[in-house]
């Protein structure tokens, strides 16, 4: 299980602050809504300050032409959402061929199967997802849906929405493949110590 840590209503001195202190406790990391304040163009000076922790550019990408800066600029992942299976094979397509993987976003369909086969088809490499989505029914939440759809397809789930240390257990027992946490340990008092509470959690399942 791995944990990957977002970066979204923050700044990019926050950016180096956080990442400065936690680069060796964290797996990947995740430009979202930072991403979208500072362009794709921000991935380059990323990478290159943490060259060996793969980057995640989170915008839920519509279309291939969203994908190409991230592409272009050294993304290790790119997200796609609220798109038909053309347009999520054409980003597939694009990314591809260039070394960077698409995840499949299912954001706007909760407990929805069918969103998560039509990401498989189309050669999607992660399925992302809100776990708390739909919970007022315990028993058909997102994630049990796609660990259903995982023993069919075997693509890694990640799971995001205001996790924290606190209400991550339920979440945690379903066994997904990446947790990614953004606030939490970003607007922490100490990010490091949050992030590595949060990790020996995560040890645990």
């Amino acid at each position: 299980m791995k944990l990957q840590l977002a970066f979204d209503n923050s700044s990019a001195e926050d950016f180096f602050r956080v990442m400065d202190q936690v680069k060796d406790v964290i797996d990947v990391f995740e430009l979202g809504w930072l991403g979208n304040h500072l362009g794709a163009i921000f991935i380059k000076e990323a990478k290159a300050k943490y060259p060996n922790i793969p980057l995640v550019w989170d915008q839920k990408s519509a279309t291939m032409f969203d994908c190409m800066p991230p592409v272009e600029y050294g993304a290790d992942y790119v997200s796609i959402a609220f798109c038909s299976e053309p347009v999520a094979k054409a980003a597939v397509d694009l990314a591809h061929p260039k070394g960077v993987k698409v995840v499949g976003d299912i954001v706007h369909s909760a407990c929805d199967g069918q969103a998560i086969l039509k990401f498989a088809r189309v050669g999607c490499d992660e399925i992302s997802l809100f776990p708390f989505m739909g919970y007022d029914n315990p028993d058909v939440t997102p994630l049990k849906v796609a660990n259903v759809m995982r023993e069919q397809n075997g693509l890694p789930i990640s799971v995001y929405g205001k996790l924290t240390v606190d209400n991550m257990k339920p979440v945690l027992e379903l066994k997904p493949d990446i947790v990614v946490i953004g606030a939490a340990i970003v607007q922490a008092a100490d990010p490091r110590t949050e992030a590595m509470k949060i990790k020996d959690l995560m040890a645990k399942y």
